[in-house]
């Protein structure tokens, strides 16, 4: 199917607005005895016993979470949620599908990290921003019931929280807010941003190895302390990223990494994209089927840490 390119929304935080730590490199093969009474007394999902299809796929995750500690809080139109304990970590992933006004479809993946006591308190915050439609994405702490749409225009809409979860898609939502148990007001703004990676829409499907590369990416950047959102990229007859992530930290966006079926494709784009990037100062690293646009030239440590994420 065809359709627009997404844009795609830079926010992966916790609630409180601060970034999301650094995750550990290795997943644990079982839970910490301080985390379990955290999280079970925070979410009610968590007391439930575990079911078929709780389990998070190790490839979202970076590896293999304890069953005591992955629940799917949300399967239905708009894509899949987890949320999973992991390294001293509360995550959640939302992998989402939106069909759009114009007759075709995006899809791609965001995850959010944060220590488990501060998350635990706050919930984690995973919203995309597409085209025509946002869709908020929240996972929120027991005592939560509600979640309040602001709009473009200023109205606001009301929603039900259900299985600590919240996912809700429509035209011109610009931000939420909601109330935790104790009466603290948490909010978000939906933002969405223009990407300057791969000079239009991608050439074809994303193939299953680039698709599951991206995932391994998006996992390894976010534990490496990124804030990352995107996904697979609608395919047209356009050159352009079969696979685009976008990669920040708080109040700041650093780099659009772009990943491709062929890696022909991306060295004939390399060239395009070394000009694309400096016109707002860019530059460009580039290596096979995978080009990184950073937006500014990064500091050695944190082209380091990207690097070590995407580059083969």
């Amino acid at each position: 199917m065809r359709g627009r390119r997404a844009s795609w929304l830079v926010v992966l935080a916790v609630l409180t607005g601060c970034g999301s730590a650094s995750h550990a490199k290795q997943a644990t093969s079982g839970p910490s005895p301080k985390v379990v009474p955290i999280v079970t007394h925070s979410f009610a999902v968590f007391r439930r016993a575990a079911r078929q299809g709780d389990q998070i796929p190790s490839r979202l995750a970076g590896g293999r979470v304890a069953a005591s500690l992955s629940r799917l809080v949300y399967s239905g139109p708009r894509g899949t949620m987890y949320a999973y304990a992991q390294n001293g970590q509360l995550c959640a992933d939302y992998e989402y599908s939106d069909v759009r006004d114009q007759g075709g479809s995006s899809s791609g993946g965001n995850t959010a990290c944060g220590g488990v006591t501060g998350a635990s308190k706050n919930g984690l915050d995973m919203s995309v921003a597409l085209q025509p439609r946002s869709i908020v994405a929240l996972l929120v702490p027991d005592g939560v019931r509600t979640v309040t749409l602001i709009h473009k225009h200023g109205e606001t809409t009301t929603a039900s929280v259900t299985n600590n979860s919240f996912v809700l898609a429509g035209a011109g939502i610009v931000g939420w807010k909601l109330r935790t148990a104790n009466g603290v007001e948490r909010s978000g703004r939906v933002r969405p941003g223009p990407s300057p990676a791969g000079g239009g829409r991608a050439a074809g499907r994303v193939s299953k190895a680039t698709a599951a590369a991206g995932a391994q990416a998006r996992t390894c950047l976010v534990r490496a302390g990124f804030r990352v959102t995107g996904g697979a990229v609608p395919p047209s007859t356009a050159s352009g990223p079969n696979y685009e992530l976008i990669v920040g930290a708080p109040g700041q966006l650093m780099a659009f990494v772009g990943l491709y079926n062929d890696s022909r494709r991306g060295d004939r784009l390399a060239p395009v994209l070394v000009a694309n990037a400096g016109r707002f100062g860019g530059v460009l690293d580039h290596r096979g089927r995978v080009t990184v646009v950073w937006t500014h030239p990064p500091a050695p440590d944190t082209r380091i840490r990207l690097d070590r994420c995407v580059l083969p």
